[in-house]
């Protein structure tokens, strides 16, 4: 695999179903009322697709998502959706590690309008970029994933992709490429090492902090995959160099577990010809990320 390609929200950031959570939380909602509403609206989701390909503004999508919600102040309420999002150091680490190893690297997002993003660290992180608001597409349509390929250059057989949701790996799948459904760093940093046959969580030396070095020089830059810089970089031994455990991470892997119970529970229902309906908005309403 000569390419990684990613999805933002849920996976180089903190788990976006947690900021939903405490979004509900802070407003006297039910904990679960986000998804619910996605769920159960069809008119929801579809303003959400609009939303995502930039036919609605976060104005817009806010008014009309916050009467769904029961939300009386709509003000910058995408902005206070994501309020609990933060990055994800370990994942942003690996891709950097990843491109500093010469694989090319790529962002795959469904926008919820223009703001979240950091695009100041862009040309570090990503040799190619697709935010699905400014292309006019969404994941899981198949044009999306074959846009990023392009725009990193590697064909989509020679690509490797990350996302949260079931739904968009599939999709990722559909178009050729080799997907990598994310539960956390500990499941999908040994699979990345695996598929890209490069190692992504590095130090400087002995007893220094885990994370991975950028490059010196071009010609580390264009090292091929698998060879890392000579005399700089060495692969993290074991936990004890990991950081230290968060109660944060727990939270996380809570709401993982959740959302995956939830998959499949919508996904049993698949075999009921009755509920082909439910299933379809069932199908969709985990894509509610930042994806």
């Amino acid at each position: 695999m000569r390419a990684l390609l990613v999805d933002f929200g849920g996976v180089l950031t903190t788990n976006v179903f947690h900021s939903f959570r405490r979004f509900c939380e802070r407003e006297g909602l039910d904990p679960e009322q986000v998804k619910r509403v996605f769920r159960e609206d069809p008119d929801a989701l579809r303003d959400l697709r609009r939303l995502e390909r930039g036919e609605l503004s976060e104005d817009e999508f806010s008014e009309r998502f916050g009467v769904r919600l029961g939300v009386e102040d709509t003000t910058d309420l995408v902005n206070r959706l994501f309020a609990e999002m933060g990055p994800d150091h370990a994942m942003i680490d690996a891709v950097k590690a990843a491109r500093a190893a010469g694989v090319r690297t790529g962002l795959i997002s469904n926008s919820w309008g223009s703001g979240r993003y950091d695009r100041s660290v862009f040309p570090e992180l990503f040799d190619g970029v697709v935010i699905s608001g400014e292309v006019g597409l969404h994941k899981p349509q198949p044009e999306i994933y074959e846009l990023g390929a392009e725009r990193v250059g590697v064909p989509a057989a020679e690509c490797v992709f990350v996302d949260d949701l079931r739904e968009n790996c599939e999709g990722a799948e559909a178009a050729g490429m080799t997907a990598v459904l994310h539960r956390g760093t500990e499941g999908t940093l040994p699979e990345l090492e695996r598929l890209l046959g490069v190692a992504l969580r590095w130090r400087r030396g002995p007893g220094a902090a885990p994370g991975p070095s950028p490059p010196s020089s071009p010609a580390d830059r264009n090292r091929p995959p698998g060879q890392a810089p000579r005399g700089r970089l060495e692969v993290v031994p074991s936990s004890a160099d990991c950081p230290p455990h968060r109660a944060e991470d727990e939270e996380d892997e809570a709401d993982y577990q959740q959302d995956a119970a939830d998959d499949v529970q919508d996904r049993d229902l698949r075999h009921d010809p009755d509920d082909q309906q439910d299933d379809a908005q069932s199908d969709h309403e985990v894509s509610l990320t930042l994806d």
